[in-house]
């Protein structure tokens, strides 16, 4: 059996990720703050047009909560940049978490090369997230760089898992399948 995927949905995710990483490299704080922006504006509009709705739906419980959210869109859109230095301890946290988790899913790696590059990733992982902690100044670099670096690697990884789904460098495409006899009630 072979799973077609065109090169787009395999290589999409990927090279948006390294374009991203490339915009937060050159673009440094602004990138962080137009993210900060664009939440802040959606969870307004968003509440916005859900108070419309619960007013014609008389749902007076609903518009409370709805007006705490535009509360809270307006308060990530004036405190963009203290949203960023925010971010910044999550992003760390998450780097560390992440790059924990990928080395205990390094076991389901498919060839030892991808092993190698993803065990790199993990410990790359790691140490970003802890930097993050100790200086703020290296965030925008650390963003950029591990989307860049996790964009290649996810390119690699995809080009590998297409190779072992469709069979390539492998005579035998079912030597992990079991044959079992199903008996009927």
């Amino acid at each position: 059996m072979k799973i077609k995927k065109t090169k787009l949905d395999l290589y999409l995710t990927p090279i948006i990720g390294i374009i991203l990483g490339v915009l937060i490299i050159i673009f440094k704080g602004e990138v962080i703050r137009w993210a900060a922006l664009a939440v802040g504006i959606a969870v307004v509009a968003i509440s916005v047009i859900n108070i419309i709705n619960d007013l014609k739906k008389d749902n007076n419980h609903a518009v409370v909560i709805d007006v705490a959210m535009i509360l809270i869109g307006a308060l990530i859109i004036v405190f963009a940049g203290a949203f960023a230095t925010a971010i910044r301890i999550v992003i760390g946290v998450f780097l560390i978490c992440f790059g924990i988790l990928r080395l205990l899913s390094i076991l389901d790696a498919l060839p030892r090369e991808i092993k190698i590059v993803l065990i790199i990733e993990s410990i790359l992982y790691i140490l970003s997230g802890t930097l993050l902690f100790l200086d703020k100044s290296v965030l925008y670099y650390i963003i950029g760089g591990l989307l860049v670096f996790n964009g290649i690697v996810d390119i690699l990884y995809s080009r590998a898992e297409a190779k072992l789904i469709n069979g390539e460098n492998n005579t035998n495409n079912h030597e992990d399948a079991i044959d079992v006899d199903v008996k009927e009630k």
